[in-house]
């Protein structure tokens, strides 16, 4: 279930669903990473950052970092990113999700995959399709930069 803010012009039907709130782990993410400034900027690079989880707020888990944030499942989710350091070189970031939702491109819905679709769908008269280019296809590396710890 996905709960969405109310909007006055909205009108019962059943809507694409293309951007979801995902809780991303961060796996072995250096403490200095850990402001809230910082984890939003590195969430910010995946989507949308709704909030961190109070145990990695409070720091009272340091093992890893875990964040809510609102990402577009028609891409496919990225498994490491990069992080720029305040040096100029980077560190290669491994991201883990608690859930990884099916999305079908026929039919541009979240809950199954293609190959599960029942609905007839003419890809090029469609609104709802978008058409994955190559680029798409591949992997993205997100390359946020940190600032120096402000503490």
């Amino acid at each position: 279930m996905i709960l969405k803010h109310w909007e006055s012009n909205f009108h019962m039907s059943k809507e694409l669903t293309r951007t979801i709130p995902i809780r991303v782990i961060f796996p072995g993410l250096p403490i200095q990473f850990w402001t809230q400034e910082n984890l939003g900027r590195i969430a910010n690079y995946l989507g949308k950052s709704i909030c961190s989880d109070r145990l990695t707020t409070e720091g009272e888990r340091v093992s890893y970092a875990r964040m809510l944030v609102e990402m577009d499942v028609s891409q496919e989710l990225p498994d490491i990113m990069l992080i720029e350091k305040e040096d100029g070189h980077y560190r290669e970031q491994s991201l883990e999700y608690e859930w990884k939702p099916a999305f079908c491109e026929e039919c541009c819905q979240v809950g199954h995959h293609d190959e599960k679709c029942g609905k007839e769908i003419k890809k090029k008269t469609s609104d709802a399709y978008v058409e994955k280019t190559e680029k798409q296809k591949q992997r993205q590396v997100s390359r946020p930069k940190i600032p120096p710890n402000e503490s």
